[in-house]
């Protein structure tokens, strides 16, 4: 496409139309057409991305990237019968294990379909009304243990201010017999 491109003339004037009613009348365009404005920028990045080395390779990699990602290069590349062979021995062995643990369920499905296991659901009431009526009676110990300790320490403090009050009374007593 050139510049002299009808095409493109058209389109250069709905950009000139575009910018005189988002910017006013007084804007004034820049000298190149956005075409060769486009052009210059392309020319620039080229000559900026040949010479660097790092910029080639981070594109590659990118294309790399973009490349590994897409779908269909993923469908492509494991529809090999040969590379489902590998994955299905690599992966044999947790397979197996899987396996193993669907038969060991398979046989444990009568347990899990008795009606203990069913009723678990109309139990849960009953175990809350439980852990409440353990939590109260807990408490109630609780107040039980500390007021016998109170009991115990003023007991202690009576029969030793007792005793103390005998061995006062005791030699007295003695000597008055």
């Amino acid at each position: 496409m050139s510049a002299d491109d009808p095409a493109l003339q058209s389109v250069e004037a709905r950009l000139s139309v575009l910018e005189e009613l988002a910017f006013g009348e007084e804007y004034t365009r820049p000298e190149q057409s956005i075409v060769e404005q486009v052009k210059t920028l392309e020319r620039e990045v080229d000559r900026m991305v040949n010479g660097n080395e790092i910029i080639l390779k981070a594109f590659r990699s990118a294309e790399e990237i973009e490349k590994l990602t897409n779908l269909s290069y993923i469908d492509e590349k494991t529809s090999d019968d040969k590379i489902l062979l590998e994955f299905l021995l690599l992966e044999e062995q947790p397979i197996s294990e899987i396996i193993q643990s669907l038969e060991e369920v398979q046989k444990l499905s009568h347990v899990l379909d008795s009606a203990h296991i069913q009723n678990i659901a109309a139990l849960e009431d009953k175990l809350k009304q439980l852990c409440q009526n353990h939590f109260q009676l807990r408490k109630g110990s609780d107040q039980l243990i500390e007021q016998v300790r109170t009991f115990l320490d003023q007991y202690h403090q009576m029969m030793s201010t007792l005793s103390a009050k005998f061995c006062q009374l005791e030699p007295s007593g003695e000597a008055g017999q």
